[in-house]
């Protein structure tokens, strides 16, 4: 392989185009290295300025992203959770204060309808959520996500609360149920 195909598949796993990196490797001339000073002085580190530190969970709402992942994570879990019957990772990954209220047998008794019901809440995987309204903080800087799922014959409703903890969006309170999925027309099916 030569030197110029190692360089632009580099250059590809890199994020860079293989058009900058062949007009860059095209431009440039090798030229043997020259003996250095007897006395050079090491290089220097590079000092590069510090990055302002990323806003956490707590000061601002998420963006769009954000929101699909926390609403897919949550359902997704759950989702494990109703078909193994093991309420335990659910628990394990919310915030201290979901799991200071919530035992993993309270969790299963809470979701036991949803899991006789066998509702498939993997859907959240290939869909994105429809928000009734943009994401909210509310008091104690929770922030508040409201929606559903449009799958047929039912949509599956979501109302989640997720507090800031170490700097990430952590599960306070969760709320899901179902309603017959909207016609076209805006009420619903099967009227």
């Amino acid at each position: 392989m030569s030197i110029a195909r190692i360089c632009v598949i580099t250059a590809a796993a890199l994020g860079l185009t293989t058009a900058a990196v062949a007009q860059g490797w095209q431009s440039r001339t090798v030229q043997p290295a020259a003996p250095a000073p007897a006395k050079a002085k090491p290089p220097q580190p590079q000092r590069v300025a510090a990055k302002p530190a990323a806003a956490r969970p707590s000061a601002q709402t998420p963006i769009a992203g954000q929101v699909e992942f926390l609403t897919r994570s949550v359902l997704l879990t759950l989702n494990d959770a109703n078909r193994t019957g093991n309420y335990t990772v659910l628990r394990d990954v919310s915030a201290p204060s979901f799991r200071e209220r919530n035992s993993a047998a309270d969790l299963a008794q809470i979701f036991s309808e949803l899991r006789r019901a066998r509702l498939d809440l993997g859907v959240a995987a290939v869909m994105s959520p429809e928000l009734d309204g943009a994401p909210s903080l509310e008091a104690e800087r929770r922030l508040r996500l409201k929606g559903s799922y449009p799958t047929a014959p039912n949509r599956i409703v979501f109302d989640l609360v997720f507090e800031a903890v170490g700097g990430h969006w952590l599960l306070h309170g969760i709320s899901m149920s179902t309603r017959p999925a909207r016609t076209a027309a805006g009420g619903p099916a099967g009227r």
